[in-house]
């Protein structure tokens, strides 16, 4: 006769361990299903965005939930900031960034870059896709910004970047090569103004021109589109 104590462990087995083999062996785990503990094969990560700001006072930028602009004083930007992606609500002004709104559809890779100017009452954005983060190979890409009140002429090492380039005008993109960069800004065959800095083999710039102290006047400041592996504003990847 079976004792007691025998049937009371082998109901526990049964339950614990869903059935004990007379071997003592236990069952094999089920395989992991692909995908399950990391990224999937057809994962993609967001588009970038960023804030430049051509404006006369500091502003706050959004893209979606994130803001990725924080108090951007006139004159900068800020580096393109990874974001997701899908249909985005842009925000911007000064404050609580109440005085832009406009919803960008940004897929993988993709770029979005909103250009702030004017001032006062008559502050303005303007958004402009497809903007360089990087040049894409060991030149350097340039592209001049114009956000001054006159058509400007602008020239850097004997070749020209723009020509009668009028007022929030964005120039083709140009190739030059890595090393110090200095560039000219001319109104009407007179310069007015210069931005130096260095170029770095495979990044890309803007030359951002800005209305200067008196009529026709201009000021112009390079900027580097981004800083490589700056960590991203999504907490994702750094780009």
């Amino acid at each position: 006769m079976q004792h007691p104590l025998l049937g009371l462990v082998a109901g526990i087995c049964v339950l614990a361990l869903g059935g004990c083999s007379s071997g003592g062996g236990s069952s094999a785990s089920a395989p992991a299903t692909p995908g399950q503990s990391g990224r999937t094969a057809s994962f993609k990560k967001g588009g970038y965005a960023r804030y430049v700001n051509a404006s006369d006072k500091a502003v706050n930028g959004f893209a979606g939930p994130l803001q990725i602009a924080n108090n951007l004083v006139p004159g900068t930007a800020n580096s393109f900031q990874l974001v997701n992606r899908g249909s985005l609500e842009f925000r911007a002004g000064p404050g609580g960034g109440d005085e832009f709104k406009q919803t960008e559809k940004l897929d993988s890779e993709e770029t979005i870059s909103v250009y702030v100017y004017g001032s006062g009452a008559g502050r303005k954005y303007k958004v402009v896709r497809d903007d360089l983060r990087y040049s894409g190979g060991a030149d350097v890409k340039v592209r001049v910004a114009n956000f001054s009140n006159a058509k400007v002429d602008v020239r850097s090492r004997d070749k020209i970047l723009a020509s009668g380039l009028g007022p929030t005008g964005l120039s083709d993109v140009a190739d030059m090569q890595s090393g110090s960069g200095s560039f000219d800004i001319s109104v009407g065959g007179k310069k007015v103004a210069s931005a130096n800095g260095s170029l770095a083999s495979g990044q890309a710039y803007t030359v951002l021109v800005l209305p200067g102290s008196g009529s026709g006047a201009a000021r112009a400041i390079l900027i580097q589109n981004t800083i490589k592996m700056e960590a991203a504003a999504a907490g994702g990847s750094p780009n």
